[in-house]
């Protein structure tokens, strides 16, 4: 169980160290239900999602568990600290984009960023998606609503003029922020902030968002001002939060601001790290099939093989047009020979191995399956098939999994004198978590938990002992 014993800044809520955060989570998938349901069970009382995630449906999942855990009178709606944000335009955004063009009431200050993707703080497009999230979270208030990396207007804003962009983003921002302090008043939030990933920038880059600069914004509007939560990535890599001095002319650094001015402090992707622009997991990871590269070597010889039989026995049923795609698809062996020095670590083969194999693998399968699916031979060869593909893998993602766990020995060295575990026992994952808990300033710690074997792992992660002289690791290089 996680108790509620943080004060988030100067909302006086109440919040558990460790929060639910809804990134990854979809209405359409019972096990994400389930999760979230067994987090608040157990004391994960703030919980974070964004208009985008999965299009919505992070925002209706979230709705649906809590309004029925409330009329089950498991829980009141004071006990949960709901977070949800926009600025992004995306999915069934887009289309409500188009729908205000055709209405002659376009939003004002969009920024194209892709054919896919725009983005917006415009005072009129914030109070339409605070109305829309209400609605998914069915809920009369958010408790905090925040803009959504309002930096992408640096980022994809071609004007050159450095300084004239810089008054253009904070004038969007303070415009930005009156209608959310309007919203507070009318009843609709409670608190409002801002979740960047620039917060931690050097002062002198282009995208940097200065929290002082935010705070003075804020206190222009109205000195009882509503500006209370900020949200930042902060994890064992990206220590910057910490110990980057790029505030009050470079003097102080961004959690030594927000303390001093009362402001929450939402953490982010602790447990994904981003490092010259690659993606670096904080976790360990399970060895499935512990293989040689000799071993692998065979297995692929055997994988071939088997394709070739299928290949040769099956792909004459199928049209020309869906018999080259079912020759690819079956042929995973040459894609694997092909790609294997290619993959950049666990993490992308695994990525790729879900999102685009396995679909793949599956799809020839049932092809083939219903074209003869009363013939034992035809039946027991793809189930050989099956196999063996997921051996095959599996094996590789055990040995790219191998070498990150190798890699991780240096972490877990470097966190040796914070935790009493010289065997490297307690995961990397659980001492990632724990280590940001330990940040005074920071109010709670966002967490991705779509399992309740998820769930269980971070309270493993709260209950570890409490860290002494963690500030010695935070404020080194």
């Amino acid at each position: 169980m996680i108790q509620k014993d943080n004060i988030l800044g100067k909302t006086n809520l109440r919040v558990s160290p460790i929060g639910f955060g809804g990134y990854r989570i979809d209405n359409e998938i019972e096990m994400h239900a389930n999760a979230l349901k067994f987090a608040i069970e157990n004391g994960i009382n703030l919980i974070d999602t964004s208009s985008n995630y999965s299009n919505g449906g992070s925002e209706v999942l979230i709705g649906n568990v809590v309004k029925k855990l409330i009329s089950d009178s498991l829980i009141a709606r004071d006990d949960l600290v709901i977070v949800s944000k926009a600025g992004y335009i995306q999915g069934d955004n887009i289309k409500l984009l188009e729908q205000k063009i055709n209405e002659g009431e376009a939003y004002e200050e969009v920024v194209r960023c892709t054919p896919e993707l725009y983005h917006s703080i415009n005072p009129r497009f914030i109070s339409d998606q605070v109305e829309l999230s209400l609605r998914r979270l069915k809920l009369d208030y958010i408790d905090l609503f925040l803009l959504h990396n309002p930096e992408y207007f640096l980022l994809y804003t071609k004007e050159r003029d450095a300084d004239a962009l810089r008054d253009e983003y904070y004038r969007r921002i303070k415009s930005a922020f009156a209608v959310l302090e309007h919203l507070v008043e009318i009843g609709k939030i409670r608190h409002y902030g801002i979740s960047s990933n620039t917060f931690i920038d050097d002062s002198d880059k282009r995208k940097f968002t200065s929290l002082e600069k935010l705070i003075e914004l804020a206190n222009s509007i109205s000195p009882n001002n509503h500006f209370s939560v900020v949200q930042t990535p902060i994890n064992l890599i990206e220590k910057d939060a910490a110990n980057n001095f790029n505030q009050k002319n470079n003097t102080k650094t961004f959690l030594q601001i927000a303390s001093e001015n009362n402001i929450g402090v939402l953490g982010n992707r602790p447990l994904n790290a981003i490092e010259d622009g690659k993606l670096i997991r904080l976790t360990d990871y399970e060895i499935e099939e512990d293989r040689t590269d000799e071993e692998i070597k065979d297995l692929l010889k055997q994988q071939q093989k088997l394709e070739l039989e299928i290949i040769n026995d099956y792909s004459q049923l199928f049209p020309e047009h869906q018999k080259n795609d079912l020759i690819e698809f079956i042929s995973l062996s040459k894609f694997l020979k092909a790609n294997i020095k290619k993959f950049t670590g666990v993490t992308h083969f695994n990525d790729v191995k879900s999102h685009h194999l396995i679909p793949q693998i599956n799809y020839a399968i049932n092809e083939i399956y219903t074209m003869d699916p009363d013939n034992q031979k035809t039946i027991s060869k793809l189930n050989h098939f099956a196999v063996a593909s997921n051996i095959l893998l599996n094996s590789i993602a055990s040995l790219y999994a191998a070498k990150k766990n190798e890699d991780n020995k240096k972490l877990h060295s470097s966190l040796s004198k914070y935790f009493n575990d010289p065997e490297f026992k307690i995961p990397l994952s659980q001492k990632a978590i724990k280590m940001v808990t330990a940040l005074p300033e920071v109010s709670t710690v966002l967490v991705g938990m779509r399992r309740v074997s998820y769930v269980k792992d971070i309270i493993e992660a709260y209950n570890l002992p409490e860290i002494e002289n963690a500030s010695n690791f935070w404020h080194s290089n």
